[in-house]
């Protein structure tokens, strides 16, 4: 299993549109097992990585640093899954939109086998940046063969899902500020108006 998962890594990695169709046939379920090792050792060398920087930047416990990454790995964990289904969910609509009919396990294949360069680099600061286009174009490239689409409209399904992902946070990140402005606002008006009938 483990020499499977490494040739596939390999494969992704080195030659991406060959290594798509030798797995244009593989169960969910394979793809599955692959994602679930890499996303392991991706949120492992994060953990680490946030870890030392925490250790080097702030002064704290190593009870503090145990429980921070334990709960580091845990969380980054579950959020790697949720962020897979979600983001399967809604590349499959765009894709959907521009023709892939092969259904929604050739979508979330994609996304499994396209995560493979954010677990090399994602990890590392600055190589992060590289990791994430990279792993956007695999994305385009998988789409394009597990579907059986062209280049051009597995790139859109790609960019649409990308551009309704930043939309979506920056209307979350909008609606944060508001509300946190009307509550200190409203605060404010409160500790106003109780000190005016304390005078």
């Amino acid at each position: 299993m483990l020499e499977n998962i490494t040739r596939t890594f390999k494969g992704l990695l080195l030659n991406p549109a060959e290594e798509m169709k030798r797995l244009r046939e593989e169960p969910l379920e394979e793809a599955f097992v692959y994602y679930l090792v890499v996303s392991a050792v991706f949120i492992v060398l994060m953990a680490v990585a946030s870890v030392i920087i925490t250790a080097l930047t702030m002064h704290v416990s190593s009870v503090f640093l145990i429980v921070y990454l334990v709960g580091y790995i845990i969380g980054g964990y579950i959020g790697c899954f949720i962020g897979l289904i979600i983001g399967s969910v809604l590349l499959h609509v765009f894709v959907y939109c521009l023709g892939g009919r092969k259904g929604i396990e050739a979508t979330m294949k994609a996304a499994i086998y396209s995560f493979t360069p954010i677990a090399l680099l994602g990890w590392i600061p600055v190589a992060g940046i590289i990791g994430s286009i990279w792993s956007l174009v695999l994305e385009a490239i998988a789409i394009r063969d597990l579907h059986e689409i062209s280049t051009a409209r597995a790139a859109i399904a790609v960019i649409l899902t990308l551009l309704f992902v930043l939309a979506a946070i920056f209307l979350i990140v909008v609606f944060v500020v508001i509300v946190v402005f009307m509550l200190a606002h409203t605060s404010d008006i409160a500790v106003n108006e109780s000190f005016t009938w304390t005078m």
